[in-house]
């Protein structure tokens, strides 16, 4: 059995690269950084690619996106595991709507060992 399908989304291409980095071991990775992640995400989504088995999201995707949006879309696909990922600056109304979608939600900035539980268990 091949290794199960991470989708990365985050508006920050560093946290995306370094976040591949640790993951490529454990997972197939395939991500989408940068200031139109969500809309490369979407377009991956829409195109029907190989559906992920996980995805780690930033709640907060710029251009006026949101994870939520994002979180809803990979649900409806079957994505079985949604982890979302929140900066200290996100409104608690985001945070509300991610309790509802996402199966966890991370605090930036978060440790490896924290982030991989919440992928795996």
């Amino acid at each position: 059995m091949g290794k199960k399908l991470l989708l990365i989304v985050d508006d920050d291409s560093l946290i995306v690269d370094t976040l591949k980095m640790y993951m490529d071991d454990a997972y197939e990775v395939k991500t989408f950084g940068g200031r139109k992640c969500f809309y490369a995400a979407q377009e991956y989504i829409e195109k029907k690619g190989r559906i992920p088995d996980v995805a780690l999201v930033d709640l907060a995707l710029g251009n006026g996106s949101t994870g939520i949006d994002l979180g809803n879309m990979l649900k409806k696909v079957g994505v079985k595991k949604v982890v979302f990922f929140s900066g200290c600056h996100e409104v608690d109304s985001l945070i509300v709507e991610a309790k509802k979608i996402g199966d966890k939600i991370i605090e930036k900035p978060a440790r490896y060992s924290e982030i991989k539980e919440s992928l795996d268990g």
